[in-house]
């Protein structure tokens, strides 16, 4: 866009709405995944202590009885890492900069205004001090919805697209969290305990019952190999 460009204002409207969504879809993805890690996280508690242990006893036993019959066993495990997302052209502190002075309370002569930009300088201010550019581009957010309309329409249009491509990419990052947490073996278990769980069923303490009969079943069959060597 060049300098003699002159940018529609209904243009601006269209994409400030835009932004309004993003920020409300990006909202609804952080409670998705922070439901999910819950979620997970409290049913890992669970496995722990229902299964790990059996598994743990099982897998002990087998190896003993695979020793007995002069064999070996090993087990091995991997985990993933994911990357953080681009930043725009604007480095980290000339962004806080800019959005500071934007919002600076010596600005507005009006009572609530000066409220408001106080409040947003401390919770930028804050967001800064953590380095939470997550965090920063929320408030960015909130920045224009109330104080855009002291930019020029060719400006705020700069903004907002920026800030539009910013939570897009916060939002395909969170889904992928998401999707990433959901398609894990964990995720799997977790999602058939809560269909049995609506027929009255405890897939946990099912799954125990039958690692019990198996760790029986290990034990009587190391008890022979151990009396035939008695014999």
């Amino acid at each position: 866009m060049s300098e003699n460009d002159v940018v529609d204002p209904e243009v601006v409207a269209e994409l400030q709405a835009e932004v309004d969504d993003l920020a409300e879809r990006l909202a609804t993805a952080e409670n998705a995944l922070r439901e999910t890690q819950d979620a997970l996280a409290e049913f890992e508690v669970w496995y722990r202590l229902k299964i790990a242990s059996r598994l743990a006893l099982v897998e002990e036993l087998q190896a003993e009885l695979e020793e007995m019959r002069g064999r070996d066993s090993a087990a091995a495990q991997e985990r993933a890492a994911e990357a953080r997302r681009v930043a725009d052209n604007l480095t980290p502190k000339e962004r806080y900069k800019t959005l500071m002075k934007r919002i600076h309370p010596d600005k507005f002569t009006d009572v609530g205004l000066k409220a408001e930009a106080e409040e947003l300088s401390k919770q930028l201010n804050a967001a800064w001090g953590k380095k939470d550019f997550d965090e920063i581009d929320k408030i960015e957010a909130e920045i224009e919805r109330r104080f855009g309309e002291e930019s020029t329409p060719k400006d705020r249009f700069r903004i907002l697209t920026a800030l539009a491509d910013r939570l897009q990419s916060q939002v395909n990052k969170l889904q992928q969290q998401i999707d990433s947490l959901r398609t894990g073996a964990l995720w799997d278990l977790f999602a058939r305990s809560e269909e049995l769980k609506a027929e009255g069923r405890d897939l946990l303490d099912e799954q125990a019952a039958d690692l019990d009969e198996v760790a029986a079943a290990l034990r009587e069959e190391m008890a022979i190999f151990e009396n035939s060597d008695l014999s």
